[in-house]
């Protein structure tokens, strides 16, 4: 399948998506993503409509074996995704998590092993917890952050210990883009 678990919509069309919860589920090799949550849909765009709108989403439990990408989250500059959370999820990828335009997102115990790139790409987003930093030491880059809205970015917990072999060690590596406000991100 092109993707596991996906909820898309366009501007115009889609409405209000709320109150989703998603568990359980175990995947084998998925050609896109993992998991997709977009309502950047060009495809269906009307460019006067209304934005759609995502909020309380809850995805937990679940396993992929191999995907081209984790998970693809992309809100709307004027309607961000909000209240999106990712609760026990493992997958082996191509590429890692994207996320852009997004409010109150929560990583918990979320482990992606990417091939190649950042484990996790945040841009233009506020207010997401990363809670259990899984592949934190890995020789890439573990975060990526970009784009001048990106705000509130919290990193806690851990796997047990960092690369120096002592508890609570881990300074995952961290890149920040040029136009991400200094204090964005927070290590807990």
């Amino acid at each position: 399948p092109a993707a596991g678990i996906r909820i898309k919509a366009a501007r115009g069309r889609g409405g209000v998506v709320e109150d989703v919860f998603v568990q359980d589920v175990a995947m084998g090799r998925i050609t896109e993503a993992a998991i997709e949550l977009a309502t950047d849909i060009p495809s269906f765009v009307a460019p006067n409509g209304k934005p759609p709108t995502f909020r309380n989403i809850r995805i937990s439990n679940i396993t992929c074996a191999d995907a081209r990408t984790a998970v693809r989250m992309e809100g709307l500059a004027d309607n961000v995704l909000r209240g999106i959370t990712l609760e026990n999820v493992k997958v082996n990828c191509d590429e890692g998590l994207h996320c852009a335009a997004a409010q109150g997102v929560h990583l918990k115990n979320v482990s992606i092993i990417p091939r190649i790139g950042p484990v996790l790409s945040l841009k233009d987003s506020q207010e997401v917890l990363i809670d259990g930093l899984h592949n934190a030491n890995a020789a890439g880059v573990f975060l990526d952050l970009r784009g001048r809205q990106t705000r509130n970015i919290r990193l806690c917990g851990g796997n047990g210990s960092g690369t120096d072999g002592k508890k609570g060690g881990i300074r995952p590596s961290v890149v920040l883009g040029v136009d991400v406000p200094r204090d964005a991100l927070v290590h807990e």
